[in-house]
């Protein structure tokens, strides 16, 4: 039988199927579920979909998760996962630890991600080492999807954008009623907050970007070096939509910090394809 492999995000997951023989196959984009803040019914319709077309007997199962640093987080992860896997050994690790393995396999290095969240830790070949403590989109998550999402709103709503901003980013128009039950009522807010962010990389906006993107990516900069040293190894590799397409702008911002961008991928599949291909000792 296969293994499945995912890497589940606030927004979004994806997921891998490696065949006994070693073959593998990727499908991204299925709906996102972080214990913490959101409900898992769209992901495990997804996956009871893939169930009816069967394709997910499994083995072992392998999820990488946003909010599943806690031991109620991976619970609650692992509760859900049981639902579509009922018959299937089910490991649950944290998306931090996911990218490692994905960029390093077993080497050693800083990670961050940088997507719906954002997160960052020191990898040691087999553990990793989190100083820096993760305290979710509402307190921390400097630089995220979601922390960028609430600073282009926030423009939005108190009138800062040009009117020619406001019509390439809000060609809909900005109504602020249902902007505010969107970011205070919603049941995924983190993930509505983040679904803004990816406007910014709209052609046009470059103005916007900077003004917005800048001092939050500067903010992360500063928190990253206060509980990575540079003195430690300055060296960091980076996951995650928000990573991907802003990367000259986080390139820059963690320079400033002191910290030096040497690799970036959109997500972490293809390295954890890599990683749980490999016999294990």
């Amino acid at each position: 039988m296969a293994t499945w492999v995912a890497d589940i995000g606030g927004s979004s997951s994806r997921w891998a199927r490696i065949a006994t023989e070693g073959s593998a196959e990727i499908r991204g984009d299925l709906p996102g579920f972080n214990p913490n803040s959101g409900d898992p019914e769209a992901l495990l319709n997804a996956l009871s979909a893939l169930r009816e077309s069967g394709v997910n007997e499994a083995h072992e199962v392998f999820v990488y998760g946003a909010g599943c640093g806690s031991a109620q987080g991976k619970s609650s992860m692992r509760t859900a996962m049981a639902t579509a896997w009922p018959a299937s050994t089910i490991t649950v690790e944290t998306d931090l630890l996911g990218a490692a393995r994905s960029m390093y396999g077993e080497e050693e290095g800083l990670i961050l991600i940088l997507g719906t969240g954002m997160n960052c830790g020191r990898y040691i070949g087999k553990e990793l080492q989190t100083p820096m403590p993760s305290l979710g989109w509402m307190l921390g998550d400097e630089g995220s999807g979601a922390d960028l999402g609430r600073a282009l709103l926030r423009e939005a709503l108190l009138g800062l954008l040009t009117k020619a901003e406001e019509a390439l980013l809000f060609p809909e128009g900005i109504h602020r009623d249902q902007l505010m039950q969107g970011v205070y009522r919603s049941t995924a807010q983190q993930a509505f907050l983040a679904s803004f962010a990816k406007r910014l990389a709209t052609s046009g906006a470059e103005d916007l970007a900077e003004r917005v993107i800048e001092p939050r990516f500067m903010a992360m900069g500063k928190v990253l070096s206060h509980f990575f040293p540079q003195q430690e190894g300055p060296w960091i590799k980076a996951v995650g939509s928000i990573a991907w397409a802003f990367e000259e702008h986080l390139e820059s911002a963690l320079g400033l910090n002191g910290i030096f961008l040497t690799e970036v991928q959109r997500d972490p599949m293809e390295g954890l394809v890599r990683f749980h291909s490999k016999p294990r000792n």
